[in-house]
C-alpha cells in the first residue's frame, strides 16, 4: 500500500452563526471531546447548498501518514512525515482554523530511521489537545509532549527506546490519552503492555507488568461498569 499524501480540506457546514455568537466546535483529540464520536455542534446545515458546502481553504503540504485532524482554540493539528519511502521525519503540524495559514511545524524525533512498515510510512496516530500541550506518538515510537502556543518541545520519550516497548509490525497507530494528569499509551512488550506517564514530565507514573501483551493498532477509551473505571484496549492478543 502506498503512502497517503495528507490535504487538509475544510468545508463550511454551519449556518452563518448570528452577529455576537460563537460556536463549540472544538475536536480536541482522537473520536472527539469523549472518545465517543459525539459532536455538540450546533446550527449545522440541514441541507447541501446548490453546488455544495463552500470550501473554505485547502492546504497541501501536510506530508504522508494516516493521522486525523484534530481542532482546538481555533488551530489545526495534524501529524505527517517528510519521507514517504521510509516515514522519517516526522512531524506536528498547527494550522490557522480561521484561513489555513501554517502556525508551525515542528519534529516528533528521530525514531529508528531504517525501520519500514512496507505498508505504507508516516504517522498512524491522531494529536491529542490538552489545555496549552499537545501529545503526538509517531510510528516508530516517539511520545512528545509539546506547548500548543509555539511548538516547544517540553519533554519527548522514544517508547521502545526508554521503555522498552516493542513497535507492532505496522507501526505505532495510537492516539494517546490524557486522562487527568496522566497521558496513558500502549508501548507492549514484556515490562508491561499500558503504561501511565506524568503529562507535565513524561516521568513514569505506573505500568502494567501483569500484562505483557504486545501494542495492537488501537486508541485507549474509559468505560465505566459497576461503579469502576476501566480503560478498555485492544492488544495484539487481547481486547
Amino acid at each position: 500500500m502506498s503512502p497517503i499524501s495528507l490535504v487538509v480540506l475544510v468545508l463550511s457546514l454551519t449556518a452563518p452563526a448570528p452577529k455576537g455568537t460563537s460556536t463549540a466546535g472544538d475536536w480536541p483529540q482522537w473520536r472527539g471531546p469523549n472518545r465517543d464520536d459525539v459532536s455538540l455542534e450546533t446550527g449545522l446545515l440541514k441541507k447541501w447548498p446548490e453546488g455544495g458546502p463552500k470550501l473554505a481553504w485547502t492546504f497541501v503540504k501536510a506530508g504522508v501518514g494516516f493521522s486525523s485532524p484534530v481542532i482546538a482554540a481555533g488551530r489545526v493539528y495534524l501529524l505527517g512525515s517528510d519521507d514517504a519511502v521510509k516515514g522519517a521525519n516526522e512531524f506536528l503540524l498547527c494550522l490557522s482554523e480561521k484561513d489555513g495559514k501554517e502556525v508551525y511545524r515542528v519534529p516528533l524525533g528521530t525514531g529508528d530511521a531504517k525501520y519500514d512498515f512496507n505498508w505504507g510510512n508516516g504517522p498512524r496516530g491522531t494529536a491529542t489537545v490538552d489545555g496549552d500541550h499537545v501529545y503526538a506518538l509517531g510510528a516508530k515510537g516517539d511520545l512528545v509532549c509539546f506547548a500548543a502556543a509555539d511548538g516547544k518541545q517540553l519533554w519527548a520519550k522514544n517508547l521502545p527506546k526508554d521503555f522498552g516497548g516493542k513497535i507492532p509490525y505496522w507501526g505505532y497507530s495510537e492516539s494517546v490519552l490524557v486522562d487527568g494528569d496522566t497521558v496513558v499509551c500502549t508501548p507492549g512488550g514484556e515490562k508491561g503492555t499500558l503504561m501511565g506517564l506524568k503529562k507535565a514530565t513524561g516521568e513514569l507514573a505506573w505500568r502494567s507488568t501483569d500484562l505483557t501483551d504486545g501494542a495492537a493498532y488501537s486508541s485507549i477509551v474509559v468505560s465505566e461498569a459497576a461503579g469502576v473505571r476501566h480503560y478498555v484496549q485492544q492488544t495484539m492478543n487481547n481486547a
